[in-house]
């Protein structure tokens, strides 16, 4: 049986059309995976990585982010977020 792979970017997308060429090549192509994107909206501009993703859950991105968490979490996540 041969393994099946997904790589998953999340977060905030940087470094360019260079490193998303190098994910392709030594990631994706390598492994033969599928490509998930989990980002904010404001993220997709133009990027080839949208056309390459199999998979594309994108969000509405809050004003303010700690407001955000303190309205969706519980626990420590207050400190985690001011280090």
């Amino acid at each position: 049986m041969s393994k099946r792979y997904l790589t998953v970017l999340a977060g905030s997308p940087r470094g360019g059309e260079l490193t998303w060429q190098s994910l392709y090549i030594n990631v994706l192509n390598h492994l033969n995976s599928d490509l998930a994107i989990c980002t904010g909206n404001k993220w997709l501009n133009n990027q080839s990585f949208i056309k390459r993703a199999k998979y594309l859950w994108n969000f509405e991105e809050p004003e303010d982010w700690f407001e955000y968490y303190r309205e969706n979490f519980q626990g420590n996540w207050e400190e985690y977020f001011n280090l």
